[in-house]
């Protein structure tokens, strides 16, 4: 109730107040307020005291509103003077009493007897809300009921921010840049870093998805926002992985218009597209991987072996997606596609995994094969007029299947030859006159042949060499067993376990390698002269000797093959 009167804030309803009212509602407020502010002691005296001065002055004018302002701030304070705890009541109801009275005494009872009606009913109706004013108001500044300190100072804040008019949502609102003035507040900036950067921001999230509740409780467990989380953090996953596949997407275009080339296809590994997808979609990547262990089973739980297959499957996962994005980004379907058309697949077999973006289109692949190995054959034919080179070949067995077998149209077992060309860029050319050469070695040694004791010399003079590699050879075996520790054995500096020198070592390296071409696959199988005969003239019109001129400048190799061929058979 002291609000109303000593806490006014307007000067005309202060003074009405003050003029109609002034004999017992004054005297009510001033009762309540003076029980709270004044000393227990002079209470009931000065109470005494100001009931007679408002029985004997009840006439009020602008005098008495600007005392009534006067008392307030006298009993709170609310000047920007401290007031001055020296002075007593005596001297507040001093000046109260200097007041003129210009009333009659009938005149005053008539009046008081009607005012004290309409103050007795006012009350009545003030006092319910001067309670609840009263409570709401002050409520933060009672002490707090037994519990936590957390628990008391989240108690506090929320009834002073009732107190003040705003609730924790509109609360988390501003302070999480909800408008212009809350986003450029330095004392909000700060408070918002220190509150998103906390590490236990986490777990108030898990707690608002999933809220705890008693091990013995057998109720619901209750939703707390686990719906709005869920659906943000669904949104953001769709959102971040979206991004990710595209910022993926350089690793693995490879337009369709353009056949494999050999250093794309030796280049695409599953460990490279697992690298280039961990470094640039890690998200999508630890999402896959968390999808595809079990959950009794982490990732760190997996043996090499078992983390290598789980993640071929995650690369195959992301390639299907990125290709089902585009077809340009189809990587590693060209490279499923040529190693599968070599292994035979069915044009039905590819169309079903082309369906499922696996594969590139069996056209595609036939197509492609077919360029592929142009291009190599134009490849061969270059390079067997500059380096050293030789061919080889075999009978080989093609089962051809049909799905829908006719008398016209069944499964069958066919024959043919396949051949590879076999080039070292690293070696010098063979002198013209090799064959020569090799064929006087030969008549010389027909001539003179190997006798049993010039044979039985040879090993006898070559023994200590061969004892010396073959020893060698079986202590590797035994010092690189896992229950021999060469470090703790006694004679580890024995010359035994020194290499032996290498006998006519092969050169390795980049420059040494062997380039293997695989001619096209012949029909005609090796079984007779006639059919040898047909193959070689098939082979030399594929390495460009389909001429007489040419066949004379390789006629020679040729005609040494074919009498070794004659030979053995």
């Amino acid at each position: 109730m002291i609000q109303h009167l000593v806490g006014f804030h307007s000067t005309n309803g202060l003074a009405l107040i003050a003029q109609r009212t002034f004999g017992s509602v004054f005297h009510a407020a001033y009762d309540t307020h003076v029980s709270r502010v004044l000393p227990p002691p002079n209470h009931a005296q000065t109470h005494i005291q100001y009931t007679e001065t408002c029985t004997n002055s009840f006439s009020l004018s602008s005098n008495m509103a600007e005392l009534i302002f006067d008392f307030r701030d006298h009993l709170d304070g609310n000047e920007s003077d401290e007031p001055d705890e020296s002075s007593s009541e005596d001297e507040v109801m001093t000046e109260i009493e200097q007041v003129p009275s210009t009333v009659s005494d009938d005149e005053m009872n008539a009046e008081t007897e009607m005012l004290q009606h309409n103050s007795d009913e006012m009350l009545k109706d003030r006092d319910i809300d001067e309670q609840e004013e009263s409570e709401e108001d002050l409520a933060f500044l009672e002490p707090e009921p037994l519990g936590d300190e957390t628990s008391q100072r989240v108690r506090r804040v929320l009834r002073c921010m009732d107190h003040v008019g705003i609730k924790v949502v509109d609360f988390l609102d501003g302070l999480s840049w909800g408008t212009q003035a809350t986003t450029v507040s330095p004392k909000i900036q700060r408070e918002r870093t220190l509150l998103l950067s906390n590490p236990r921001l986490q777990n108030i999230i898990q707690r608002w998805a999933k809220p705890p509740r008693s091990l013995t409780s057998h109720k619901k467990r209750p939703e707390g926002a686990s719906t709005i989380i869920n659906t943000f953090a669904t949104s953001h996953v769709h959102t971040a992985a979206s991004n990710e596949l595209e910022k993926l997407a350089s690793s693995l275009l490879s337009p369709t218009s353009h056949d494999i080339s050999e250093q794309t296809l030796l280049g695409t590994t599953f460990s490279y597209i697992g690298s280039q997808a961990q470094e640039k979609a890690p998200s999508l990547w630890n999402l896959l991987q968390t999808l595809a262990c079990h959950p009794t089973k982490p990732v760190h739980s997996l043996s090499d072996h078992s983390r290598s297959r789980m993640e071929r499957v995650i690369v195959t996962i992301i390639s299907i997606l990125s290709y089902q994005r585009s077809h340009s980004r189809c990587r590693l379907q060209k490279l499923m596609s040529i190693c599968l058309k070599f292994k035979g697949i069915s044009a039905k077999g590819f169309d079903i995994l082309h369906a499922l973006r696996l594969t590139m289109s069996h056209k595609w692949t036939t197509n492609s094969v077919e360029r592929i190995s142009k291009s190599c054959m134009a490849d061969v034919v270059k390079k067997k007029d500059v380096y050293p080179w030789m061919i080889s070949y075999d009978n080989i067995n093609i089962s051809f299947r049909v799905f829908s077998q006719r008398l016209d149209n069944q499964s069958e077992l066919g024959s043919g030859t396949a051949s590879t060309v076999y080039i070292r860029p690293g070696l010098p050319l063979l002198p013209a006159t090799i064959n020569q050469n090799l064929r006087t070695t030969r008549a010389q040694g027909l001539q003179k042949p190997l006798t049993e004791l010039e044979v039985t010399d040879i090993l006898h003079n070559t023994y200590p060499k061969i004892q010396a590699y073959s020893t060698f050879q079986v202590l590797q075996f035994l010092i690189h067993s896992p229950e021999f520790d060469l470090a703790t054995y006694e004679g580890r500096t024995s010359p035994r376990f020194k290499r032996r020198p290498w006998i006519r070592q092969l050169s390795a390296g980049p420059r040494s390698e062997t380039l293997q071409f695989i001619l096209g696959t012949s029909n005609v199988p090796e079984v007779t002269h006639e059919q040898h005969d047909r193959l070689v003239n098939e082979w030399l019109d594929d390495l460009g000797w389909g001429d007489s001129a040419k066949q004379s400048r390789g006629g020679k190799k040729w005609n040494v093959r074919r009498e070794k061929s004659a030979k053995f058979r």
